[in-house]
């Protein structure tokens, strides 16, 4: 894992102490990413369209002993560059997300961490789903590039749980970005999402259909993201500042 690089301080009026909370936060979130993605007991269970996908359990955090944490990699065709400023972009999530029905904004918590309103649609026998989640990036000094999501427990008036949605606990999520080292103007790519969707899905036969789901889902979005996000700039080469 690089050393985090800053981008920026920005304009936001927040406090040094709450700068501080959110950015402590944030390295926690940032380190278990890491440790999650490169932890022994992945299974790869499916292999499709470049996709490889492998799932494990993880108990440490409550209610994620029901669901598979869902790991999927693959080399795209764009500059990691183009992928990480299109993941960031809360305007072009249609682009490469099927499942996402709404979107709004939040105030943000930081210059590079957003606050984030979304809904699913409904899948099935399954309600649609909302969830109100943290979005940091952040640029590593190796090149290594992040988009990363927790849920956050904040009341908010668009939502309604229980009657419009079902509200879904991100546990964690989030995308890595690294320069191919044989051609740097592609993206190696990994993918984590651990996702808890409550509701009827949080049982022993929901829990089978979810995890179905999810072990197919990072396909689509993993080949959609390569359509959004290039080539459109050439073979210029991604080169860390």
């Amino acid at each position: 894992m690089g050393k985090e690089g800053g981008e920026g301080t920005g304009s936001l009026k927040i406090s040094k102490m709450q700068e501080q909370a959110v950015q402590t936060h944030n390295n926690e979130l940032i380190g278990r990413l890491f440790n999650v993605m490169g932890g022994d007991d992945w299974e790869h269970v499916l292999c499709l369209g470049g996709v490889n996908v492998y799932r494990k359990r993880i108990t440490d955090v409550p209610g994620g002993e029901k669901f598979y944490c869902i790991k999927a990699v693959r080399t795209i065709n764009a500059r990691p560059i183009d992928v990480y400023d299109l993941l960031k972009d809360p305007q072009r999530v249609s682009e490469y997300n099927d499942e996402c029905a709404l979107t709004e904004e939040l105030p943000p918590l930081s210059d590079d961490t957003r606050l984030t309103w979304a809904c699913s649609k409904k899948y099935g026998p399954f309600k649609a789903r909302d969830f109100i989640t943290r979005v940091h990036h952040r640029k590593m000094t190796d090149g290594t590039l992040v988009v990363m999501s927790q849920s956050e427990d904040i009341e908010w008036e668009r939502s309604q749980p229980g009657t419009d949605y079902v509200r879904t606990e991100v546990l964690l999520a989030g995308n890595v970005m690294r320069p191919d080292p044989t051609d740097p103007t592609k993206t190696e790519f990994t993918t984590i999402a651990h996702v808890n969707p409550g509701g009827a899905a949080d049982t022993p036969l929901g829990s089978r259909l979810v995890n179905h789901i999810c072990t197919h889902g990072p396909v689509n979005f993993i080949n959609k993201l390569e359509i959004a996000a290039g080539p459109k700039h050439g073979s210029e080469p991604y080169v860390p500042l």
